[in-house]
Formats: structure tokens, sequence, C-alpha cells
């Protein structure tokens, strides 16, 4: 280990799909736009952690920034661009077919995107 630095073990905040289900349902209960620091908030709170520790808002804000934008990239929320690079985000009421026009079923919801 001579040269390398050690690396520090690697904190696990969110199970599989955790971050995004809080996600999709912070959205669709808020009803509005809502920044990603905003969400992170949110998220923080309901889970009784500090919303007032700046690393750990910074991890959740980088990491739900990312988790928004997958969510985009499928079809999920959509995002608009307000002042500067910042975000807002909104649920958005899907349902997707597939090639056969049979609907999918995605995390327990039907799909199509209307």
């Amino acid at each position: 280990m001579e040269g390398r630095t050690p690396r520090a073990a690697r904190i696990i905040l969110f199970y599989r799909n955790e971050l995004r289900q809080i996600l999709q349902a912070e959205l669709a209960k808020a009803g509005r736009p809502m920044s990603t620091r905003e969400l992170t908030l949110v998220i923080c709170q309901a889970d009784g952690r500090n919303p007032q520790d700046r690393r750990l808002l910074a991890d959740v804000t980088k990491r739900a920034s990312k988790a928004l934008r997958e969510m985009r990239r499928l079809g999920i929320v959509e995002s608009v661009q307000d002042r500067g690079r910042n975000f807002v985000w909104t649920a958005r009421k899907w349902r997707r077919q597939n090639r056969h026009g049979k609907f999918r079923r995605w995390e327990g919801w039907f799909y199509c995107l209307a």
C-alpha cells in the first residue's frame, strides 16, 4: 500500500431504487415544481437526518440530481431550467406501451405516455 492513500468506506444512504421512489412520491405529493435542493431538504427531514450537515446535504443533492436526470431520461419526471443552471422538477403522469401495444409494468405502476 505504499504510495496509495486509503479510501474511505462507501456510505450507503439509500438502498436500490429507494431514492427514486422517494423522489417520485415527493414530487407527486407536492403538486408543484420543486428544485433539487428543496427535494433534498424534504428527504433529509423525512429520514430524520440533520439538514444542517453540509456534507450530507451535498452528497444527497448529488445523488438526487443523478437520479432525477435518469428519471427524466426515462420519462418519469420533467424538468425546466430556471435561472442559471438550476432545474425545477415535476412529476409526469405517464404510462408506456411496448411495441406490441401491451402496457408494461414498472415498479408497480402501469404506464403509457399520455
